[in-house]
């Protein structure tokens, strides 16, 4: 039972690889060749992430409409199906409009195949208790990275341009797709999720959480979308930029089996402030002027911990019907910070360079980890108020 719930868990992972590790962080490292074909500004560069966010948040925000209608699996399937879509456009040529098209479809999809894969993993760590499904399920996205580096180090040696990068990486994940749509139907129907609740946030238990997420959303997929280009603004050549990147990729796997253990070992609600801290010394490196590659493994080690650990935090603050609803309003939550974080910086690091741009998303991890640590502090003050106010109504004896 054990060993098929991982087998399981282990193929969802790869929706994640294709949605978001290909389909949202592979432009990070084609975008310094398609600025120099392009002729992009930051700006633009910008505009071209805020156009992904923005698909993910209204992707995340219509799976709470629509995945009580169709079911999970039917919109596990057709985000993953618009996912490998949205790859292949985004080879067939440089037209801005085309770009903003894709990658917005890229987003749309994405939104619906995180609410969709984040709440059937959950669904699996339900029936096989102990099983790690939602940590590899926000994992594969670090798998997604490493292949990237890989391919795209491919179609650079043999010279096929960024656009056989983009089509390079449709064809590994029509695979990958194809792969985890045909394991997710081997689970049993999930609990329909509360239409009632779809068009609600659940404020109450999220009042801090979500804030806080879209800061750490901002924050981190600016650093990662202008990090290439910082090393190659920095000096670096193509061969050491795709090394940081696939460093990067496989820290977020290595790590993601030994975060269950580490973090079994603190208070619940301490979990995605401990993964935040270790985000925010990675980030950190860099921006000091230490070695790319240290920046890497341990940004890598753990900014894919953090949505695993905030989604897990919604879910145990929810009861098992809302749960499919309080994912996807997280997932609104990080939308919403990845479609400010990389407009923000990009015109940032056009006004005053990239390094410059690059402390901005410093700062806005910064800022997230607060807002946490205060989450943390509210629920904590939560807890001894109740015991307090339970013995004041007790009868004495």
């Amino acid at each position: 039972m054990r060993r098929r719930a991982l087998g399981t868990a282990l193929a969802l992972a790869a929706a994640p690889a294709v949605a978001l590790g290909f389909g949202r962080f592979a432009f990070g490292l084609l975008l310094p060749d398609m600025r120099a074909d392009l002729g992009w500004s930051y700006a633009l560069a910008g505009w071209m992430g805020t156009a992904n966010a923005a698909g993910y948040g209204v992707g995340a925000l219509a799976a709470g409409r629509v995945l009580p209608r169709i079911g999970l699996h039917a919109g596990f399937t057709g985000g993953l199906a618009a996912s490998v879509v949205a790859l292949a456009l985004s080879g067939l040529g440089g037209d801005a409009g085309l770009q903003l098209a894709s990658r917005a479809l890229g987003g749309l999809s994405a939104g619906l195949v995180t609410v969709a894969g984040a709440s059937l993993a959950l669904g699996v760590e339900r029936r096989s208790p102990g099983t790690p499904a939602l940590v590899l399920f926000f994992a594969g996205v670090g798998f997604g990275l490493g292949v990237t580096a890989l391919a795209v180090g491919g179609v650079r040696a043999a010279d096929l341009g960024w656009q056989g990068g983009w089509l390079g990486l449709a064809a590994v994940a029509a695979v990958l797709a194809a792969v985890a749509v045909a394991r997710s139907r081997s689970l049993p129907p999930a609990p329909a999720p509360d239409p009632a609740a779809a068009t609600r946030p659940p404020w109450g238990p999220l009042a801090v959480l979500l804030p806080a997420y879209l800061l750490y959303g901002a924050g981190s997929v600016a650093h990662v979308t202008f990090v290439a280009a910082r090393l190659r603004e920095a000096g670096a050549d193509e061969q050491a930029v795709a090394l940081v990147w696939g460093a990067m990729g496989v820290a977020a796997v290595a790590t993601a089996p030994l975060w269950p253990r580490v973090l079994r070992s603190l208070p619940a609600d301490l979990e995605p402030a401990a993964l935040l801290a270790v985000t925010c010394a990675g980030a950190g490196v860099l921006l000091a002027g230490g070695p790319p590659l240290a920046s890497a493994a341990v940004f890598g080690a753990a900014f894919l911990g953090v949505p695993a650990a905030v989604t897990a935090a919604a879910g145990a603050r929810t009861p098992p019907p809302a749960r499919p609803v309080a994912v996807a309003w997280v997932a609104v939550a990080y939308a919403l910070g990845l479609t400010l974080g990389p407009l923000a910086v990009g015109a940032v690091a056009d006004a005053r360079g990239l390094r410059t741009g690059m402390a901005v998303a410093f700062g806005l991890l910064v800022a997230s980890a607060v807002l946490l640590a205060a989450d943390r502090a509210r629920l904590t003050a939560g807890r001894r108020r109740r015991p307090a106010a339970t013995s004041r109504r007790s009868p004495r004896g």
